[in-house]
């Protein structure tokens, strides 16, 4: 129970020490006790922010050229700080929408807010489209699609081309809500466009010394090219007076006919021009190296020209049928519609409206993510589609409990998590003869034991009779290999793409951070990643694949990175202790979260001793192998 809840909540195992005192802790709250610690935990928001970064398909490059978005990472620490600080889930939307759009009372929160909008330019956009209108309408249609799947589990995009096959979402409703993000300028335009850079507002002191020395460099740089001029102009002079000095037409040859320079002498030589212009090189240089730099976020910006947008007739930008004034999706709007003033993009009002308490989705689709990333499958078992080609939910009014649950107790997430984490569905085991199975599921069943009962009535756990067992994702299978190892190092934050990567096209990471951590490269992602499913970064992706396939075996067994790990892992357990039944008893308790049982204990100290006869099992290399198959385990890669 303890090694579930640490991975649910924030990703990486319990200690041994923290597994014996919840052990030990015999009272009726020990396990809320340690659900509340681990909310507290910085960590915390790391798990859950990933989750998050799935949903709105976040990367640091795109497929194109490999061009690396560089301040990215922003819009990653945005969202592990408000999964910590328990940022009302209603504001959080708003902000990712319309954040940059939001009055806000403080310096922090209009930063926090201007990041947050990073999460509309994310898409994995062709920035060589030379069809500047279709390219804007196609970044148009990713953020549309995003919005629709992220927040309200719909697909608006079914909609550019024609009414919605299956969903009550017709073209025109479409076309409204794309009117509004069509005011809303995403790329600046070039035959590679490119995305914006907005300069981060800074408190007066600070922007002072930035404005200083942004006025220093614009100085020494109009220096600079004023001195390129003088060279040019001075190499330029000296060239045509080494030439033959020409003559008129009339010339006899003397110097009665030739033409004369009666330019005065300048009064800079060519050396001294150079040697000017290479001084202002080095300031300037200097200046950039040393000086402070202005940060800069991913944003958005609005359009100077407001206006509504026309029905594109099946979609193609040139072929426009009628105008359609900017709104939101009618079927899902309970009251009066948001009204948008003709002065503004109404991005304001589109994420005030998808936040709103009357909005019957919003909250509904994400308590059923939180369900999902709990249990392994959701209510609603595809968490991006709540439509007809969706899923119905298996227990609705579940679900509408949760909504207003969470509603009413202020969109707080962690409320949320930590009300199902303390339910009696969450806490039932996995596994055959487990004493927290519910008897009641044997009532049809009378000779047969619960666990039998449920698999024939409900083989797939539609009813959560019991709970899912589940495959550790990538990253908790990274980062518990390195948190066993000693070597998981947990800084939190910052930018972590080395300095100069203009591509990411063969990047390697090397460091030792958690994976949240590790710059998420569309054409570079890790062997791990890739291994163990990671979530598309260019897909809204609110559950991923959990496959079981040879190459994962593989990995475990040949790649560098497990190999290394072990065998440090080996170092740390040989150097705790000289015998080799508490080793094994360590070993087991680090990587899998228990005990060996005897048959286990018997069978590993049989290994070791064999591989090291005269030195009662101290030998590095077969331990090395020894802690490599507790990875490569069963145990270790699932959760029961």
């Amino acid at each position: 129970m303890i090694r579930r809840v640490y991975y649910d909540l924030i990703g990486l195992p319990p200690k041994p020490e923290e597994i014996d005192a919840f052990l030990i802790d015999r009272s009726s709250e020990a396990f809320q006790t340690v659900v509340d610690r681990l909310l507290r935990s910085p960590h915390f928001g790391e798990r859950w922010g990933r989750h998050w970064l799935d949903v709105v398909r976040f990367a640091e490059s795109v497929t194109l050229r490999g061009l690396v978005f560089g301040e990215a990472w922003r819009y990653r620490d945005y969202v592990v700080e408000a999964f910590n600080l328990d940022l009302p889930y209603d504001q959080f939307v708003r902000e990712q929408v319309s954040g940059d759009l939001m009055q806000s009372d403080s310096l922090e929160e209009k930063q926090r807010r201007l990041i947050a909008t990073t999460f509309l330019t994310l898409g994995n956009t062709n920035l060589e489209d030379q069809d500047k209108a279709q390219l804007r309408m196609d970044v148009v249609d990713e953020q549309l699609d995003t919005i629709g799947k992220a927040f309200m589990a719909q697909t608006f995009g079914c909609a550019r081309c024609h009414d919605h096959k299956f969903d009550p979402i017709p073209a025109r409703d479409y076309y409204a809500m794309a009117g509004i993000l069509r005011n809303t300028v995403t790329l600046i335009d070039d035959n590679v466009s490119n995305w914006i850079e907005i300069p981060m507002p800074l408190e007066p002191d600070l922007e002072k010394d930035l404005s200083e020395h942004e006025a220093n460099v614009a100085k020494v740089q109009s220096e600079l090219q004023a001195a390129k001029k003088t060279v040019a102009k001075l190499s330029s002079d000296k060239k045509e007076s080494s030439s033959p000095a020409q003559q008129s037409p009339n010339s006899t040859g003397d110097s009665q006919g030739a033409i004369l320079d009666d330019t005065p002498p300048k009064s800079e030589t060519l050396k001294e021009a150079l040697a000017r212009k290479e001084r202002l090189e080095a300031q300037l240089k200097a200046l950039n190296t040393s000086g402070p730099k202005r940060p800069m976020v991913m944003s958005v910006k609005e359009d100077e020209s407001i206006s509504d947008t026309k029905v594109h007739v099946r979609g193609n930008v040139h072929s426009l049928g009628a105008d359609v004034p900017r709104g939101v999706l009618t079927v899902a709007t309970h009251g009066m519609p948001p009204e948008i003033p003709e002065s503004e993009s109404g991005r304001l009002q589109f994420g005030d409206w998808l936040a709103s308490r009357s909005n019957p989705l919003t909250a509904r689709v994400f308590a059923n993510r939180v369900w999902q990333w709990l249990f392994g499958s959701g209510i609603v078992r595809t968490p991006d589609n709540f439509g007809h080609m969706g899923q119905k939910p298996s227990h609705p009014e579940l679900l509408d409990f949760l909504a207003l649950s969470f509603i009413e107790n202020g969109w707080s997430i962690k409320s949320l998590i930590r009300e199902i984490v303390l339910s009696h569905t969450y806490q039932l085991a996995s596994v055959e003869g487990a004493a927290s199975l519910d008897t009641a599921s044997s009532a049809s069943h009378s000779n047969r034991n619960p666990f039998e009962a449920g698999v024939l009535s409900d083989p797939e756990n539609r009813f959560f009779w019991r709970m899912n067992r589940r495959r550790l994702d990538a990253e908790c299978i990274r980062d518990s290999i390195l948190f066993v190892s000693g070597e998981l190092t947990l800084g939190m934050g910052g930018n972590t793409i080395r300095a100069g990567t203009k591509s990411d096209y063969g990047y390697t990471d090397t460091d030792s951070r958690r994976s949240l951590y590790i710059p998420v490269f569309r054409n570079a992602l890790p062997e791990l990643f890739e291994a163990f499913d990671f979530a598309d970064p260019s897909m809204v992706t609110g559950r991923r694949n959990a496959s079981t396939v040879a190459p994962q075996a593989l990995f475990l067994l040949n790649h560098p990175f497990v190999m290394e790990q072990a065998a440090k892992t080996a170092t740390r357990i040989l150097s705790e202790s000289k015998e080799t039944e508490a080793r094994i008893h360590s070993a087991y308790r680090r990587i899998l979260g228990r005990s060996p049982t005897e048959a286990e204990q018997t069978q590993a100290a049989g290994f070791l001793n064999l591989g090291d006869e005269g030195s009662t099992g101290h030998n590095l290399e077969i331990w090395t192998e020894f802690i490599q198959a507790l990875f490569a385990s069963i145990d270790f890669r699932y959760l029961n």
